[in-house]
């Protein structure tokens, strides 16, 4: 999509309000893929490679809070798509005193997701908290809502704070993404089966029901059966030994 295009295609031809799944589609097209290399050396330990399992590729991050974050992306099932360092856009911004031209500066969201109602929600990450915010970097934030509403999409404003909050959820996840590559769907309806069953279970009893199936291999295969929604979690905002660890059918 053309950056300067600013009505949707199908709403164009058709004279009417874009559906969701229509607005969906084109923000995949306009923000397309992670642009730009990732510069290792300028962030040094405070650069992130990791492995996505929802989207199939190497996500590249920087800085610790914006690793933590995706760990929040990445674990949640309601997330279908999202895409780090999306294309860069132009925004004007409201000049600070009277008689003073309007600025048109560039913005990049630190990322942008698809949540599995179609709706696209820009994501912009602070490392200040709101009240250590600049006036510039305030109507500039300002500028970005008012853009992600006139195109249909919703706008999320994080703080460390935000991402602080859900430390244990993080810390919990972090040790299960690199878990899933081991899984094998062969067992996930034995799985889902036995703890339809129970009504939940502790990753130990099924540990324990799977005994002919080598442990740290049943642990993947919940683990990646959480990370697609099939299953769910009560405690896992807690901090818990993987053993305790209870699961759930999701029904919604």
């Amino acid at each position: 999509m053309n950056q300067k295009t600013t009505v949707f295609k199908v709403a164009r031809k058709t004279m009417r309000p874009p559906t969701a799944e229509e607005i969906a589609a084109e923000a995949r097209q306009f923000f397309g893929s992670p642009e730009g290399p990732a510069h290792r050396e300028q962030y040094g330990k405070n650069y992130w490679e990791t492995r996505s399992h929802r989207l199939g590729r190497n996500v590249s991050l920087y800085g610790d809070l914006r690793y933590d974050h995706w760990v929040l992306v990445e674990s949640n099932p309601q997330i279908v798509w999202y895409t780090e360092r999306p294309t860069r856009f132009r925004v004007r911004m409201v000049p600070l005193r009277e008689r003073v031209a309007w600025r048109a500066v560039f913005c990049r969201f630190d990322m942008v997701v698809q949540w599995r109602d179609y709706s696209i929600e820009c994501r912009r990450i602070l490392d200040e908290r709101l009240t250590a915010l600049d006036p510039d970097r305030e109507r500039l934030i300002e500028a970005e809502r008012e853009w992600c509403k006139a195109k249909g999409f919703r706008y999320l404003l994080l703080t460390p704070d935000d991402i602080e909050r859900q430390r244990e959820f993080i810390k919990c996840w972090k040790t299960i993404l690199p878990r899933l590559p081991e899984a094998t769907p062969e067992y996930d309806e034995d799985l889902l089966r036995v703890v339809a069953r129970a009504g939940e279970c502790t990753l130990d009893d099924l540990c324990q029901l799977f005994s002919r199936i080598e442990r740290n291999r049943v642990r993947a295969c919940v683990f990646c059966l959480l990370h697609a929604g099939h299953l769910v979690s009560p405690n896992l905002h807690q901090e818990v030994l993987f053993s305790t660890i209870i699961v759930r059918i999701n029904h919604e």
